[in-house]
């Protein structure tokens, strides 16, 4: 029932995507907490497996259409500390957590290490507000949630180019089967402190 913008009749079509967006620059991809949020302990790994396996296909698709764009993901946020967003349930909070490690460490042991083929990993943990960031358990809010979020991708980007060259930040929300966010940058139109986020 869920619609994507990478598939057309069917088919993962990425080529036709790039044509109504443009060519990317760079594609931040922030997938897995939604994949993972209420998997139980016994069924983690294949979670992650699965969704691991949707990053990779989209992942390669968009690098056999854009050979040059640089793809960097980012490790799930580490959800809200407010326990009236977990209905006070501790259990709740700390399963997620669990998930949470689980597929940043199948993330980083996929897509880690492999600069010299366009893929990085952003931790951007450690620039979140766990009290007052989110919507609820694991969705952040506008501000200051999307706002840190976009802070820790402008700053990776102008640290990796060495620049404080304009950019554009374009977001899809795609549930489902794909991952929930991307990002794709582009080196021109509007400036950075424009950008309010995600």
């Amino acid at each position: 029932g869920n619609t994507s913008p990478f598939w057309t009749g069917g088919q993962l079509d990425i080529v036709s995507y790039i044509e109504v967006i443009g060519q990317p620059d760079f594609i931040f991809w922030a997938l897995g907490a939604n994949d993972v949020y209420s998997t139980p302990d016994s069924g983690i790994d294949a979670k992650c497996v699965t969704t691991i396996n949707h990053a990779i296909t989209l992942s390669d698709a968009f690098k056999a259409a854009c050979p040059g764009v640089v793809q960097a993901f980012i490790l799930p946020n580490p959800g809200s500390s407010d326990p009236t967003f977990w209905s006070n349930n501790l259990s709740s909070q700390l399963n997620f957590k669990r998930n949470e490690f689980s597929i940043d460490e199948y993330l980083t042991n996929t897509f880690g290490d492999r600069p010299s083929e366009g893929f990085y990993i952003i931790d951007s943990e450690f620039q979140f507000d766990p009290v007052r960031g989110y919507l609820d358990g694991i969705h952040l809010n506008s501000a200051p949630g999307h706002k840190q979020i976009s802070d820790v991708l402008i700053a990776w980007y102008t640290h990796h180019y060495n620049t404080s060259s304009v950019i554009k930040i374009i977001s899809v929300s795609s549930e489902g089967t794909t991952p929930s966010i991307i990002t794709v940058v582009y080196s021109h139109n509007i400036t950075a402190a424009n950008t309010t986020g995600l």
